[in-house]
């Protein structure tokens, strides 16, 4: 036995995008549509189906509610994020193809404190995994743009009281840094040069090279 990645040919790819951004894509098991996603986005990635593709697949986002299939997305994501960032023209692009019905989502589903992911699942995957489960849909909840800002402009306010989670920490620093301006780069530097935590030094520097501000870098 083994785990093996399914492709379609163009035609039946077209079929199940229409199928998806359809109201009737619960028909399609949440769990195979978390494969769908996972197989297309990792497809892709590889070089074996065209992006175009894969990137119709996610469109029917808008609508999901369930935990699962968006696991399988954000991966992917994360991996074109961070690919694509300091490439002007094509990061734009790609953030275009994540409108903001992708922050919305995610903090309406994502955030919840409970677990949103099928009982199923639930009662079948090891305490460890659902712990990091519900890990990620945090980490997502704080990566959206208005919140990473929004949580690193109160801790700017008062570093003093105002904590940010250590497993969020990356992710809301740099979406800040990569959305923000001078000011958010200058407070990380100054918590970078005062740091003599090994660990928090990686996670600040690799932090501050989120960046988009050239000028400020460089300054």
């Amino acid at each position: 036995t083994g785990f093996y990645r399914v492709n379609y040919d163009d035609t039946n790819w077209n079929l199940i995008v229409s199928h998806l951004n359809t109201e009737l894509f619960i028909d399609i098991h949440v769990l195979n549509r978390a494969q769908l996603l996972d197989d297309s986005l990792n497809l892709a990635r590889a070089g074996i189906l065209d992006y175009t593709t894969a990137l119709n697949i996610t469109k029917y986002l808008s609508r999901e509610d369930d935990y699962i299939p968006w696991y399988s997305a954000f991966t992917a994501f994360s991996f074109l994020d961070a690919r694509l960032i300091g490439v002007e023209e094509e990061y734009q692009l790609f953030k275009e193809v994540n409108p903001n019905w992708l922050g919305s989502r995610v903090e309406n589903h994502l955030g919840k404190a409970i677990p949103v992911y099928p009982t199923e699942i639930r009662t079948s995957i090891s305490p460890s995994s659902a712990f990091e489960l519900n890990t990620t849909s945090a980490l997502a909840n704080y990566a959206t743009e208005a919140a990473a800002k929004e949580k690193l402009a109160q801790k700017i306010a008062s570093p003093s009281t105002v904590t940010i989670p250590a497993d969020v920490s990356s992710v809301v620093y740099c979406t800040a840094l990569r959305e923000g301006g001078e000011e958010e780069w200058t407070f990380l530097k100054a918590q970078y040069d005062s740091s003599n935590v090994g660990t928090e030094q990686v996670l600040l520097l690799t932090a501050l090279g989120c960046s988009t501000g050239t000028q400020i870098i460089t300054k």
